[in-house]
């Protein structure tokens, strides 16, 4: 009958063997759960990413026309491939409560993802941010009155909508007047909107054609180059996955199913090994090698469909929680069915071997097969001592094969293990907020202006922002600096110089205003290890008149086109405090290509700077205090600025706070990948240790026959499973510290990173979960064996 490939019972065969080794299915199910879980969720993560950015794209504007008039902006509106406009226009910053900023600004359409209440209508109606209401009084809220000064007089306005923000800037708030206001505030009539320009058919368009049709819009109504920004968000949003993206998304894939290949492997491994004679009384009634292979393949198969429809399921779940906008059918459909086709690929690899090895197996080596084989075993004298240990060695060298897998399925997971949860330790927030915006202190001073004198600065002036001000008056003198060093705590400040400034690419086109920043002898080390190409060296770009250009995330490529290189010429004009500008020619000497420190695109020596114009450059202090966010010098600097209205008080923990809230679900996908891959290296101990429970039964019974105590076993089970935890332990740290040092270290150019830390507190909590997991199995098992007695293990 076996012989005629009756499907039907070789199927029945299967599903007994199931059912009467309920420990391997179940372990073989729950690793296919786990890693199906992990794929299903990681592929429509991404999925879903790029779901949202499709549907932010839709929304996001192409470009931005810069000092627009109403005229203009109506004959826009009429422009047959104008879609919309969204047009924004802006009062000048005011100081609230001597430490924070009022930005009031006017969108002709609001589109706030999360918005309470109704937009704002009338002339005293306004609407806030969620985020600004710490920083207004106490009981502020929807439909209360408030009494504030925008920039023309106390007045009362009423809130009339609340607007919840992603990010927002701290120490500043946020609020949003109606069009009336804003004629109100400039004698009748705004004259300088920001013009949101959104395209008809944009989505099936080429960047090229984009970009071709805003010029055309903006030389038929005599906008210069210089007052157009394209969108770099939007170009960012219509880009596909690049093919090295897609490779890696495919790598950390590869990485999770070979994980789960090694749990599966071993455990059909030892699954076959202990069925050996099974097998060959099957061989022997008549089954042939390939219904033998059929049968082995089909309980895998068996176990491992339930297990994917699970994990399908529980991904969907978990990829629906962590981007529920970007959740879309069609992309459930493509996730189940690739994480369906990675999981049979994996069971198809993993069952390979055990399932040849089983429709090898014939009657007579069944016969004669002895599971606690001992070849290649060698012979020792009779006076030996065998203590508890060497009987744990003896244990592990009969079946090398098996403890050999098992060591490498802890060993890999164990530096998977390491590069997360090395990764997961040296990223912070803290370590990205003092790359960029707080390097040496835990507070900031920084020149905003006063806006009261912007009004009245002419055009030319008002082309400079900040740099025009600061020649008018620039509140970061030395007596102030004296005055904040006197404060009991403070230690220094660390002064930044810059100034905004208008320049010129030669030959290029480019031509826009920017803050160009000085930097001094002490940064140049930082700047070194951010460089791309040319020098950074503070001396050279003295001698030469050189500047540094910062490419990171192509900035400029995406706002000016261009991708800046060693030896371009660029003019560089600064204001003067007469009124006058002041044009030098420079050298692009040096690239850099990371979050170095300077948020903004140029940068030069700042002896070079304080020589180009002719007022105090001071633009930022870092104030760095002897102990970490002390309240009472934070109380006595707010003091000082009270009388200093153009200057701002920011805190580097309110930066990290917001770098929390946006990098939040990246740490904690890094925290669950850990947990995971410490499940896939318990699971395959486990299975280890009560599968050896079970195979040595019969050995177990000899052995309390001749004299070994209850307590010399439980010793050995313990030692030998030590042994395995121990060997993995070791080859995982000495594999795995130079990868997870590698890995982490490629993200120090974004800044996340500031130094490697190893998580050897974590590490050494995973292996000491699976050693006690392990001795408690071992106390367990052994509490089990003696309810039996001796005379029936032997049955065994």
């Amino acid at each position: 009958m076996l012989k005629e490939h009756n499907n039907k019972v070789i199927s029945r065969i299967a599903i007994r063997n199931i059912k009467s080794d309920k420990m391997q299915s179940f372990f073989s199910f729950v690793t296919f759960m786990v890693a199906i879980t992990l794929i299903m969720a990681f592929i429509l993560t991404i999925l879903g990413v790029q779901k949202e950015t499709e549907k932010d794209a839709k929304m996001q504007h192409q470009a931005v026309f810069d000092h627009i008039d109403q005229n203009t902006i109506n004959i826009i509106e009429q422009d047959s491939q104008i879609k919309k406009v969204i047009i924004l226009g802006t009062l000048p910053k005011v100081k609230y409560n001597d430490r924070f900023i009022i930005q009031t600004t006017y969108f002709s359409n609001f589109f706030y993802k999360k918005l309470e209440g109704k937009i704002p209508h009338s002339i005293n109606e306004i609407m806030v941010t969620k985020e600004s209401l710490k920083y207004l009084p106490e009981g502020t809220s929807l439909g209360k009155q408030l009494s504030l000064n925008l920039g023309n007089g106390i007045s009362k306005y009423k809130i009339t909508a609340i607007a919840t923000l992603d990010v927002e800037p701290p120490n500043t708030i946020s609020i949003y007047c109606t069009k009336e206001l804003l004629d109100d505030f400039n004698n009748g009539e705004y004259k300088d909107y920001s013009v949101y320009l959104f395209l008809k058919n944009s989505q099936n368009m080429e960047y090229s054609q984009i970009k071709d049709n805003i010029y055309r819009i903006a030389a038929e109504n005599n906008i210069p180059d210089k007052n157009i920004m394209f969108s770099s968000k939007y170009k960012n949003l219509s880009e596909k996955y690049s093919s090295k993206e897609i490779v890696q998304m495919a790598m950390v894939m590869a990485v999770i199913l070979f994980a789960a290949y090694l749990v599966v492997y071993s455990i059909f491994y030892i699954s076959v090994n202990k069925k050996i004679v099974e097998y060959g009384q099957l061989r022997a009634i008549g089954m042939v090698k390939k219904q033998i292979y059929r049968m082995v393949a089909l309980e895998g198969l068996f176990i491992a469909i339930p297990g994917m429809i699970a994990g399908v399921i529980c991904g969907a779940i978990i990829g629906y929680i962590i981007r529920p906008r970007g959740w879309y059918y069609l992309n459930f459909i493509i996730a189940a069915i690739t994480a369906l086709i990675f999981g049979l690929i994996t069971l198809k690899i993993s069952i390979y071997s055990p399932a040849k090895a089983a429709s090898l197996i014939s009657p007579i080596e069944a016969i004669g097969f002895n599971r606690t084989s001992t070849e290649n075993i060698k012979r020792h004298k009779k006076s030996i001592k065998y203590t508890a240990f060497r009987f744990a060695e003896l244990n592990l060298k009969r079946n090398k094969k098996k403890s050999i897998l098992t060591i490498l399925s802890l060993t890999f997971c164990g530096i998977i293990f390491i590069c997360c949860a090395s990764l997961q330790s040296s990223i912070s927030a803290e370590s990205m907020v003092t790359t960029t915006d707080f390097q040496y202190g835990d507070y900031k001073v920084c020149f905003e202006g006063n806006w009261d004198i912007y009004k009245e600065l002419d055009s030319e002036a008002q082309n400079y922002g900040k740099g025009a001000l600061q020649s008018v008056n620039n509140a970061l003198t030395m007596d102030l600096k004296k005055k904040i060093l006197s404060i009991n705590g403070v230690k220094e400040i660390k002064e930044w110089f810059g100034t905004t400034s208008i320049f010129r690419f030669e030959n290029k086109d480019i031509s826009d205003q920017t803050t160009i920043w000085g930097y001094s002898r002490q940064d140049e080390k930082k700047l070194e290890i951010a460089k791309v190409d040319g020098t950074v060296s503070y001396s050279e770009l003295i001698k030469n008149n050189g500047i540094i250009v910062n490419t990171s995330e192509n900035l400029f490529k995406d706002v000016y086109g261009y991708e800046p290189k060693v030896g371009d010429k660029v003019s560089i004009s600064f204001w003067q405090s007469n009124g006058t500008v002041l044009t030098k020619d420079f050298t692009v000497m040096g690239i850099t290509g990371s979050a170095d420190g300077f948020q903004h695109m140029i940068r030069m020596p700042v002896e070079i700077l304080q020589k180009s114009a002719d007022y105090n450059l001071a633009l930022d202090w870092e104030i760095i205090t002897e102990t970490k966010y002390n309240e009472e010098i934070e109380t006595n600097i707010l003091e000082l600025l009270s009388k200093y209205p153009e200057l701002t008080f920011e805190k580097k923990a309110d930066y990290v706070k917001n770098y929390n809230n946006l990098y939040g679900a990246l740490f904690f996908t890094l925290y669950v990948l850990v947990m995971v891959l410490a499940g896939f290296g318990i699971i395959s101990l486990i299975n280890l240790t009560l599968t050896n429970h079970t195979l040595r039964k019969k050995e177990t019974s000899i052995l309390l026959s001749i004299g070994m105590t209850r307590r010399q076993l439980q010793k050995t089970r313990i030692i030998e499973n030590e042994i395995l935890v121990l060997i993995s332990l070791v080859v995982a740290t000495i594999i795995g510290s130079p990868i997870s040092y590698f890995v982490v270290n490629s993200f120090k150019g974004t800044g996340a990173v500031r130094q490697y830390h190893f998580p050897l507190g974590v590490y050494l909590i995973f292996y000491g979960v699976i050693i006690m997991i392990q001795f408690i199995l071992s106390l367990y098992l052994n509490r089990r064996s003696s309810h039996s007695l001796i005379y029936d293990l032997k049955r065994a």
